[in-house]
């Protein structure tokens, strides 16, 4: 049986790497600008793995798309987390 975990909550500095989707003759099409941003965000974890995984950050994923992307979508890469501080432990709602 699966058992519900407690992860680590940081306040970390994040770099990311973005590139929005355009649409061209009708067709969704990946730009080859990237645009790449510097911010401070509450996250699950201290790992660049950790923060890449939707499972854990959705909720982070969901506000850098919904503020840095365009109409049609966006891809992201995080490239670097420099951790702050540790805030505390998430509830146990993590199944490993």
């Amino acid at each position: 049986m699966d058992t519900l975990v407690k992860k680590p909550i940081y306040l970390c500095k994040l770099t990311m790497k973005l590139r929005n989707y355009t649409r061209l003759k009708g067709v969704l099409k990946l730009q080859k600008k990237e645009h790449i941003y510097r911010f401070e965000k509450v996250c699950i974890g201290n790992t660049l793995d950790i923060i890449q995984d939707v499972k854990y950050n959705n909720n982070l994923h969901n506000s850098v798309k919904l503020k840095y992307g365009k109409n049609h979508g966006c891809e992201i890469e995080f490239k670097s987390v420099e951790p702050i501080v540790c805030l505390g432990m998430s509830n146990a709602r993590f199944r490993e």
